[in-house]
């Protein structure tokens, strides 16, 4: 039965993970990562909002950038830059895991099993 369970909620999640990725660059109003300068996660280790005078069209969707450097460095690799994974899939990982405990009863370890 457990194994049943199991099974139907890597199923949810999986699901809940195809649908969710709508777009690519995950464009919201017109603006990629809804105008937050892609390069900065890495140079800043934190979001940094971009400015509306350093855009880039790249993959169908303006990006923009808190300084020319960065600007600079995302044309030359965008690929590095741009988010690998859906931001909506992030944002229903708790929703997954109330889920997950609904069907399971008891203590759920949420460490490296998910």
């Amino acid at each position: 039965m457990k194994k049943s369970i199991l099974m139907f909620s890597i199923l949810v999640f999986a699901s809940l993970s195809l649908f969710s990725q709508k777009s690519e660059t995950f464009v919201q109003s017109g603006k990629a990562i809804r105008g937050y300068d892609p390069v900065a996660y890495f140079s800043e280790g934190k979001p940094v909002k971009g400015e509306e005078k350093l855009v880039y069209n790249w993959n169908n969707a303006n990006w923009y950038f808190s300084s020319q450097q960065n600007l600079d460095l995302f044309k030359a690799n965008p690929e590095k830059y741009a988010p690998q994974y859906g931001v909506i899939v992030l944002m229903d990982y708790p929703r997954v895991i109330k889920l997950l405990r609904m069907l399971m009863p008891g203590p759920l370890k949420t460490g490296n099993c998910i």
